[in-house]
């Protein structure tokens, strides 16, 4: 048992907290996820509708009006391009920039991956 991790009156004394003895691992892996999410903001929800309006702000209106968000969820936001070359380049060359402009507005700190798919608008 590492230093960490110790008996204690109240049970088994881990990096993230307590954990009474005898219980099963299940609810200290529980608490685990918790404190994780909630430590990289994990948990933070994205508004379907701020997004939708912001996204014509941090792409460009040129950018903007060959592309349309069609699914917020799940940390995800899913983008619809209407131009194969355009798809390509947006996927290959400019996803993790676009990523950090949206990382930069606070109601998007939530969205962890951005896709792009092709569509027709």
């Amino acid at each position: 048992m590492t230093k960490e991790m110790r008996p204690t009156r109240r049970g088994v004394k881990t990096p993230g907290g307590t954990r009474e003895e005898g219980k099963k691992g299940g609810a200290y892996i529980e608490d685990l996820i918790k404190r994780w999410m909630k430590e990289n903001k994990a948990s933070a929800r994205v508004d379907p509708a701020a997004t939708f309006e912001r996204w014509k702000e941090i792409v460009g209106e040129e950018l903007a009006r060959s592309t349309r968000i069609v699914d917020v969820s799940a940390g995800e936001l899913v983008v619809e391009v209407n131009s194969a070359p355009l798809l390509n380049e947006l996927s290959t060359y400019y996803r993790q920039e676009i990523l950090d402009s949206l990382h930069e507005h606070d109601e998007f700190r939530g969205i962890q991956k951005l896709r792009f798919r092709a569509g027709s608008f």
